[in-house]
């Protein structure tokens, strides 16, 4: 099928515009991160434990047909020291006495502590570059 145009016809020609986007990467703003580490001084307090004995020599002189063994009385540990005697009899020449002793102390000492801040700036914000699209006309 053709299209049979009058020569009085007036032809225009139609355009037609057409857009191509890109993007791309643009900084508005910088941020700086600083971690700064601070000491402090700071005194502590706490409870020491310390533990002496008391060793006591007491002399008994007790005839005695067995071995005799250490024991405990309380807090006191009592260890007999013997010799043998002819009769085949032990001899309890003295005991060793310990007794434990505990204390309690409170003890403080200057410590130093170490800890982070962080510092977070923002820095003055760039100028946005200038940018077009570019516009394409098509026939």
């Amino acid at each position: 099928m053709t299209i049979q145009l009058d020569p009085d016809d007036i032809i225009i020609p139609l355009q037609a515009e057409s857009v191509a986007v890109s993007k791309r990467e643009v900084v508005t703003a910088r941020v700086r991160v600083c971690v700064e580490t601070k000491t402090s001084q700071k005194t502590i307090t706490e409870d020491l434990i310390r533990h002496t004995v008391d060793v006591e020599h007491v002399e008994v002189g007790t005839l005695t047909d067995t071995m005799p063994q250490p024991r405990e009385e309380g807090d006191v540990l009592i260890i007999p020291i013997v010799e043998e005697v002819i009769v085949r009899r032990f001899l309890i020449r003295e005991e060793v006495r310990i007794r434990r002793n505990r204390f309690v102390e409170q003890h403080s000492e200057q410590v130093t502590l170490h800890h982070q801040d962080v510092v977070v700036t923002r820095e003055a914000e760039p100028a946005v570059a200038d940018f077009t699209i570019p516009i394409t006309t098509e026939t």
